[in-house]
């Protein structure tokens, strides 16, 4: 998949996902304010869809959790059973938002580590996180692709890649950062734009792959497969 058009779109968005961000950060949350009160809340609890999909092996303190292109500050809770989680939130444009953060005197519980999500094996190490979180971003993604097998790599055997998205068919036009169309059916997954199309369920490799949608939302959530015993030696 030739992405080389679709990253020069991305590179070309940036100001105006920055834009949006900073009024969004300083009107504290325009219209989800409770959402950014969330954000910045270090005793939020995870929500409880998240928290189901977590492996039941662990307990809470021995969680970590990746939240991929998670913004100046991750959606996600931060203590489970009234213990802190592990969570590493990452972000392409996370020095850009400190930036900002820092002119607004904000201080997220979990500061974003800047990584691309294409890239995450530079920052992290394979099979190391139970759940590989994303929200509202895999459209964002230059090479949506290279995002989810870097997730699926990150994520333990046994671990759980979770993407989470709205549906707006409505909406055709590429701008910004948005760069791609998630079309969901039953048991798969469809990423397209008007140069390149992929089905996750053949193009990602090792997981149990489970997609949920309604006219409004998707989940899908990417199982990763526990490792094959290597042959017993002669």
């Amino acid at each position: 998949m030739d992405t080389t058009a679709t990253q020069r779109a991305w590179q070309a968005g940036i100001d105006r996902e920055l834009d949006w961000w900073r009024t969004y950060l300083a009107g504290g949350g325009l219209d989800w304010p409770d959402e950014f009160q969330f954000r910045f809340d270090p005793d939020a609890p995870l929500q409880p869809h998240v928290a189901r999909v977590l492996p039941l092996a662990r307990d809470a303190a021995g969680h970590r959790i990746l939240d991929c292109a998670a913004g100046p500050a991750t959606t996600l809770g931060k203590t489970l059973g009234g213990r802190r989680l592990a969570i590493t939130a990452v972000d392409a444009l996370a020095d850009r938002y400190r930036q900002i953060l820092d002119e607004l005197g904000l201080v997220p519980p979990v500061p974003t580590r800047r990584c691309e999500v294409e890239r995450l094996d530079t920052l992290v190490a394979a099979d190391a996180f139970d759940l590989v979180y994303m929200r509202f971003a895999l459209d964002h993604c230059y090479d949506p692709l290279a995002a989810l097998r870097q997730m699926v790599r990150a994520a333990r055997p046994g671990g759980v890649v979770m993407v989470e998205h709205y549906r707006d068919e409505a909406q055709t036009a590429y701008e910004g950062l948005r760069q791609w169309d998630l079309r969901p059916e039953p048991g798969d997954l469809v990423v397209a734009n008007a140069r390149d199309r992929f089905r996750v369920g053949e193009a990602v490799a090792g997981v149990r792959l489970e997609v949920e949608f309604s006219p409004t939302w998707l989940t899908m959530l990417l199982r990763k497969l526990p490792m094959e015993p290597s042959p017993a030696a002669g």
